[in-house]
């Protein structure tokens, strides 16, 4: 294990899992902990997924072991990394657990690259924190864009994105924006292999005369956000109207089975797929057998790049990437690619075919881009002809210079001093804390109390109708709320007591939903109601007349100002809720 100065900073590492296993957050995390370690800064990686003990791993083998994972090779090169634990009893952190953490293992600053439904906005960071953040889609979620709020920075992976998320979280004390890409290492050795020798290597029952086209990804998404079936359609179409053209579709689609097995996890001969059917599809699409390669397992990186190599293009109409990465290595060793025209897509086509999107679509969280696939057919026999802009040298220079391990490491290292953090503490600068406005509060909910409220622009996941003369207990409040993460409950009356120490009825006089009420909704639903009503009232009573469980927090949260508001303890309340 790594043995820094005393002087050093410790920057902390917040990874899904550990760093040999399968995945590009982990392999990223990797690369990017050397370079900051070459830098002069101490490494910790705090890989989320386990729930570990809550301290400093002796070595690789140790923290492998008891996460219950395979053991890296012999001469997995590691050695600038401490391996922390941190055990939460649940699936994501909240900020107060990494506040806790900076403290007990005297972590500098934080960098964090994974998904944001991991980390829970709870209270404000204690010290500098990045998200290194892959966003998917045209606009950064209400759940995102809360979370996003909390972090000091965020290292947005190409630059349309970046534009986009600094102009949604605009606002005095929102994060820094900047545009740090994950880092494209370029394989020379392959470059210079020739195609015919790789395939006769790895594929020798593919035809080497064959027009090869690869499919390569994960396969792990239910809802196909990597546009498996726009892939083999095109590759259908193009070889219906080009009957002459001898070709061939490799499907490098790895199992979502085999990812979990990589990971640890225990799993039983009838798993079933999270992903696609790919071979449901081959059939339904009727692609003709002798035409087609299927593989689904777990490759070697060498052999992986080894396959877009030998590829005469590699076949990507995605929905929707936060980086692709597969765009990007295709490209860095010397394929052109056929990409979906939108965000990173678009960025980062420089040798290929971007292609416009058919249309958007609404997917899990947000508007993403539907590939067209007349379009990538047509795309496919350009590359075939070489009808298209030869950019193979500008690219490659393109790429060494934005996406070295250098560069990418030196961006970091960049936004980190502009937050006070530098390799030595000596160095370190202290920043002024700014206060930031209610909606970006780091809080759960926005309180909302104009009868005809503006429309809706905060980023909170809740919104909270009440009266400006009602003080709440918003450290139980948020509490509770935080226990309900992952729920269905869409509505929560918080029982306001009267001056007189009643509780205001839920009903008015007219038999309508009593507008002194407490209620905490859904955002997402206040910003619906709005389309149909202007009246704060109304807004509450639509969404509490569809609503199909009715959550009531316990009496003693709120109270009508000119009494203490009482401050019940936390444990006192929730077996009431």
């Amino acid at each position: 294990m790594a043995t820094p100065t005393q002087s050093a900073t410790t920057v902390c590492l917040v990874i899904p899992a550990l760093p040999w296993l399968f995945g590009p957050y982990q392999q990223q995390g990797f690369q990017l902990s050397k370079q900051l370690a070459d830098l002069g800064f101490k490494i910790l990686w705090l890989p989320k997924t386990y729930q570990l003990p809550e301290r400093v791993f002796d070595s690789n083998a140790e923290v492998a072991q008891v996460a219950g994972v395979e053991a890296p090779p012999a001469n997995f090169d590691d050695d600038h990394i401490n391996y922390i634990g941190a055990t939460t009893g649940r699936r994501f952190h909240k900020i107060s657990d990494f506040n806790r953490l900076a403290i007990k293992y005297k972590i500098d600053a934080y960098i964090s690259l994974m998904d944001l439904n991991m980390i829970l906005n709870d209270i404000p960071f204690e010290v500098p924190a990045i998200s290194w953040y892959p966003n998917h889609f045209e606009q950064v979620p209400p759940k995102d864009a809360h979370a996003l709020s909390a972090f000091s920075a965020v290292a947005s992976l190409c630059p349309s994105a970046a534009k986009m998320i600094a102009a949604q979280l605009a606002c005095e004390g929102c994060p820094i924006v900047e545009y740090i890409p994950h880092i494209v290492e370029m394989n020379k050795q392959l470059w210079d292999q020739p195609k015919y020798q790789l395939l006769a290597k790895y594929h020798p029952e593919i035809p080497s005369k064959r027009f090869l086209v690869l499919l390569q990804g994960g396969n792990y998404e239910p809802h196909n956000r990597k546009g498996w079936d726009s892939g083999i359609l095109a590759f259908k179409q193009f070889q219906d109207e080009n009957p002459h053209i001898h070709a061939h579709l490799l499907i490098h689609a790895i199992s979502s089975v085999e990812i979990l097995r990589d990971a640890g996890t225990h799993v039983s001969n009838d798993q079933p797929q999270s992903g696609l059917s790919i071979q449901l599809l081959i059939e339904a699409v009727q692609l003709e057998p002798g035409t087609y390669t299927l593989d689904t397992r777990i490759l070697p990186l060498e052999q992986s790049l080894a396959l877009k190599r030998m590829a005469d293009v590699v076949l990507h109409p995605s929905k929707s990437e936060g980086f692709g990465m597969n765009v990007l290595e295709s490209q860095a060793i010397g394929t052109p690619v056929i990409t979906t025209k939108f965000q990173a897509m678009a960025d980062f086509t420089k040798y290929g075919i971007s292609v416009e999107p058919a249309q958007k679509s609404f997917m899990v969280q947000g508007l993403v881009a539907d590939p067209d696939i007349s379009g990538c057919a047509e795309a496919i026999l350009q590359i075939y002809e070489n009808d298209f802009e030869e950019t193979l040298v500008e690219t490659r220079e393109w790429l060494e210079e934005n996406f070295s391990p250098e560069a990418v490491g030196g961006r970091m290292a960049g936004l980190l001093k502009k937050l006070g953090v530098t390799p030595s503490k000596s160095q370190m600068l202290v920043k002024k804390k700014v206060s930031k406005p209610k909606e970006y509060a780091n809080s759960f909910y926005t309180i909302m109390s104009d009868q005809t409220p503006r429309r809706m622009d905060w980023i909170t996941p809740w919104t909270l109708s009440a009266n400006s003369d009602t003080e709440f207990n918003h450290d139980v409040i948020q509490a509770l709320l935080s226990d309900m993460i992952g729920s269905d409950v869409t509505i929560i009356i918080v029982p306001v007591t009267a001056v007189d120490e009643s509780i205001v009825a839920l009903e008015a006089r007219d038999g309508k939903l009593n507008p002194d009420l407490a209620i905490l909704v859904r955002s997402e639903l206040f910003k619906s109601a709005q389309m149909v009503h202007s009246s704060r009232r109304y807004i509450i009573m639509d969404i509490a007349g569809k609503a199909k469980d009715v959550k009531q927090m316990p009496v003693g949260l709120a109270k009508v100002k000119g009494e203490e508001t009482p401050t019940p303890k936390i444990e006192e309340v929730n077996d009431e809720l």
